[in-house]
């Protein structure tokens, strides 16, 4: 993801040794944009929250569900953003997957999207 933001003029501030999840980057940010990992991804989500930085999370649809996702986001103005397909995201080998068996969206917080639900085609 970083790499394609670069690539779009987006200046892109990244730790690879930074513990997110107890640290906060040094400097000054605008926006969180990750894809956090499939599990655990709901502790991102808290500390974005906690951190209240707009952000852009490409999470799995299914993971808007279940109890914990309802007290995280009940109180929040979110937007999620849903892609017209499937998302085929990159092996660790950074080779492109056959496809994705889900279904992805972003999770958005304070980017004053014009909807709060948005589909796009990629």
């Amino acid at each position: 993801m970083a790499k394609t933001l670069s690539k779009n003029n987006f200046n892109v501030i990244g730790y690879r040794d930074l513990d997110c999840l107890i640290n906060e980057p040094a400097g000054s940010y605008d926006c969180i944009i990750t894809n956090p990992p499939f599990n655990g991804n709901k502790k991102f989500v808290k500390r974005a929250i906690e951190l209240n930085k707009p952000f852009v999370f490409l999470l799995r649809l299914e993971h808007l569900g279940g109890v914990e996702a309802c007290r995280l986001l009940q109180n929040l103005d979110i937007q999620i953003v849903i892609p017209e397909k499937r998302i085929n995201y990159m092996k660790q080998n950074n080779e492109k997957s056959a496809g994705s068996p889900f279904h992805s969206i972003f999770l958005t917080y304070k980017l004053k999207l014009p909807k709060q639900i948005n589909y796009i085609k990629l």
